[in-house]
């Protein structure tokens, strides 16, 4: 499927490698046949021509903090902890860093 949009997020060319600003015109490629969630490519007005003139502006229902990003915790920090840290107490775990033993 290929249809003309404006997008909300930063994104490359797959033609020429420019980057695309939010909220400028961008076709974008949609290959639903290649999986459940498929592939998009994107491609700018001058890789292939211009976009519609009568495109809708992104709409931003709210702002949020960061730049749009929202933090994650680490899976590997969260499972190192799980299972080391929090099982010892402070005195063994500087004990097991060091190689001491009781």
């Amino acid at each position: 499927m290929r249809k003309w949009t404006k997008l909300r997020y930063r994104v490359k060319c797959g033609g020429c490698g420019q980057d695309i600003y939010p909220n400028q015109p961008t076709l974008l490629i949609e290959m639903l046949q290649l999986g459940p969630r498929g592939r998009r490519r994107y491609r700018c007005c001058e890789c292939e021509g211009p976009a519609p003139p009568d495109l809708p502006d992104v709409i931003v229902t709210r702002e949020s903090k960061g730049g749009g990003f929202t933090k994650r915790p680490s899976p590997l920090k969260a499972t190192a902890a799980q299972f080391t840290r929090g099982k010892l107490s402070d005195q063994d775990w500087v004990n097991k860093i060091t190689g001491e033993r009781d």
